[in-house]
């Protein structure tokens, strides 16, 4: 009798596991696919500021912060660290922290203009809404 009542609770409660499986696996991928967008446009932000900085003796740079917002979906923060081929009064390799405004194009970015340097996100997003920081 108690194998009869165990069989009928197993028949009344399905198993979830597949759809839990499915949904998780369906997460997976969202985060896959956005995540491999992001670095995408990260690459291409940071070519487009060395693009702009070619010509300023720059042999290094480091990307620190890239923001967007889909508020501002043509528009995007982004801020770098970068070393130059000059050397401070000490000898070490000058280093500056530079913020920038990029516009989205057709294959990429572009630098819209200069922007104070910031790694904190708030301050990126109010840079985008054309507030100073």
């Amino acid at each position: 009798m108690k194998n009869n009542q165990a069989s009928a609770r197993n028949l009344a409660m399905p198993n979830k596991s597949p759809l839990l499986h499915r949904g998780g696996v369906v997460a997976l991928l969202f985060i896959i696919i956005t995540s491999t967008g992001c670095s995408r446009d990260r690459a291409a932000a940071k070519a487009a500021i060395e693009d702009h900085l070619k010509d300023q003796g720059v042999v290094e740079m480091k990307l620190d912060l890239f923001y967007t917002n889909s508020q501002f979906p043509d528009k995007a923060y982004a801020s770098a660290t970068v070393t130059f081929n000059f050397a401070t009064a000490d000898g070490s390799p000058q280093k500056g922290h530079m913020g920038f405004v990029l516009q989205r194009q057709q294959d990429g970015w572009k630098v819209e203009k200069s922007e104070k340097y910031t790694t904190d996100e708030g301050k990126a997003n109010t840079v985008l809404s054309g507030k100073k920081i």
